[in-house]
């Protein structure tokens, strides 16, 4: 695989864009790729280029805990959007891009990461669906769509607790 995953550049900007818009049905993924690099949220963004061309993007964004019963301090990301261009897919470059991220978070010690996706796809990264911990989504979503890697093994920490997608996610 002729693939480089790295550090999205500010110069990666318009591409990425273009993935986005070209690996979904809608806009929503490239609007609130933007959104969220224009704001104040804690992000890793991640860029895959074959041949200096971007082919792949995956954004982690900083999440939160329900207020309710106090901060836990864990520091947690949600991982969304990951996309790659129709013509570059089944591939591995996704596969490149998640491996990438969990290195990354790992290293910034982070404690965990969450996904909403396939059931089926991120089990091979170590996710595993939150019911696990009583972890719940703000989003109404079937349990076994929405994961979690327990970076730390902290996540316990959260039982009965609801985590917080950036309120970007609701805006765009």
């Amino acid at each position: 695989m002729d693939i480089t995953v790295a550090f999205q550049q500010a110069r990666d900007s318009s591409q990425v864009t273009n993935v986005n818009k070209l690996a979904f049905e809608t806009d929503y993924e490239a609007r609130l790729v933007n959104a969220l690099i224009e704001s104040n949220v804690d992000t890793i963004f991640f860029v895959a280029k074959k041949e200096n061309t971007v082919v792949g993007h995956l954004l982690l964004s900083r999440m939160s805990v329900d207020s309710f019963n106090g901060d836990v301090g864990l520091k947690i990301f949600g991982l969304a959007p990951t996309s790659v261009i129709p013509s570059e897919q089944k591939k591995g470059i996704g596969k490149a891009l998640i491996e990438k991220a969990i290195a990354a978070a790992k290293d910034d010690s982070v404690d965990a990461i969450f996904v909403l996706g396939h059931s089926q796809y991120y089990p091979k990264f170590k996710f595993i669906p939150t019911s696990e911990w009583d972890i719940t989504c703000q989003y109404d979503v079937p349990a076994e769509a929405f994961m979690a890697l327990d970076i730390s093994w902290n996540l316990s920490r959260l039982n009965g607790r609801t985590v917080l997608y950036s309120n970007i996610f609701d805006e765009c």
